[in-house]
């Protein structure tokens, strides 16, 4: 992957006032014109990442979610790369044990650039609908590692790439051998030099994320922001 140097920029922002519409064209069209913060793979990646997340609730919380840009190498000049996390394992209703899961984050690798979108209110219906338009936007093949992730969450079933690795293993006698997805982990190298800087796992997002609405402590949305980008940095490994 080589050497990192990302440059973070905060973009534009969900607002109650506006049309989801008109969201998602200013997220997709303008370019990022607020503060910059460099961002190296060093000891401080992590907690500058969270800083920058943090510079955005200074203003009339309003939003309902925001949108991070990262200039990053090695650009992927062939498609997109797509990573999201989620309050669960499968979209849906629920039913009376297992309650709906629903996106909160949507992270988009695309040429020298990383955009992060993150939820930061209840608002899952509408930021479902802005994530299909701008996943829709995205050129093909759509990179993701276990694909049918998701496709499965945002309903768009075609143009993927599945990045997904696996083994086999001696099962039983009935079934000699079971091909087992390998974790992302397992396939690629960690992008962060120190443990400082690792990110959560995937697992704990749905707890981070309830934690995040109960208390508002914006290094738990981070968390989560940050768990997305450092996937997009071990798929791109994989492409």
């Amino acid at each position: 992957m080589g050497n990192i140097n990302h440059t973070l920029s905060l973009g534009s922002s969900g607002d109650d006032s506006r049309s989801i519409y008109d969201n998602c064209r200013e997220n997709e069209q303008r370019p990022a014109q607020n503060t910059k913060v460099d961002l190296e793979v060093s000891v401080r990646m992590k907690s500058a990442f969270i800083q920058s997340l943090r510079k955005y609730f200074i203003f009339p919380n309003r939003k309902w979610f925001i949108t991070m840009y990262l200039k990053t190498t090695p650009r992927l000049d062939n498609g997109s790369i797509i990573d999201i996390e989620t309050t669960g394992l499968k979209p849906g209703k629920g039913n009376y044990c297992i309650p709906p899961s629903h996106i909160i984050t949507l992270g988009i690798y695309q040429g020298d650039l990383i955009r992060i979108y993150q939820l930061t209110k209840r608002n899952y219906v509408g930021f479902l609908r802005v994530c299909r338009k701008i996943v829709e936007k995205t050129p093909k093949p759509r990179y993701a590692y276990a694909a049918h992730f998701e496709q499965s969450f945002l309903g768009i079933i075609e143009g993927w790439q599945d990045l997904t690795r696996y083994r086999e293993v001696e099962y039983d006698e009935w079934q000699p051998w079971r091909s087992v997805r390998y974790s992302l982990m397992d396939v690629t190298r960690n992008p962060c030099k120190s443990r400082e800087d690792w990110d959560i796992e995937g697992s704990e997002a749905p707890a981070t994320w309830e934690k995040w609405l109960k208390t508002g402590k914006i290094d738990l949305l981070g968390e989560i922001a940050y768990h997305c980008y450092i996937d997009l940095l071990r798929e791109r490994q994989l492409t």
